[in-house]
């Protein structure tokens, strides 16, 4: 499994904080995000589904999601159970290079 970590805040003042600091932590400005991870090719995750999802801390808007070392499709980012953010433009993260710990 290869671990993934980002966030999910508003403005640049919190997107330029970097992720973890301890000097300088970064603020939830958004609310509870939800993000949805689908495998670009179909295969089955550990919970028998094609997509898995992570919500970011209420405090942070930090997350961390353990994913197969694949190519995944964001198919939905939701803050505060509202629409999705990406309207139909899903973004592609490829860690299929990424070495398993």
């Amino acid at each position: 499994m290869v671990k993934l970590a980002g966030k999910v805040v508003g403005g640049s003042v919190e997107q330029a904080k970097p992720l973890g600091s301890q000097q300088n932590p970064g603020k939830n400005n958004l609310g509870v995000c939800e993000i949805t991870f689908t495998t670009d090719k179909g295969y089955l995750l550990q919970n028998g589904k094609t997509d898995t999802t992570v919500y970011t801390d209420a405090n942070t808007g930090l997350y961390e999601i353990n994913l197969c070392p694949e190519t995944y499709v964001i198919t939905k980012v939701k803050v505060n159970n509202t629409y999705n953010f990406l309207n139909g433009e899903n973004e592609i993260v490829n860690m299929s290079d990424c070495d398993e710990s």
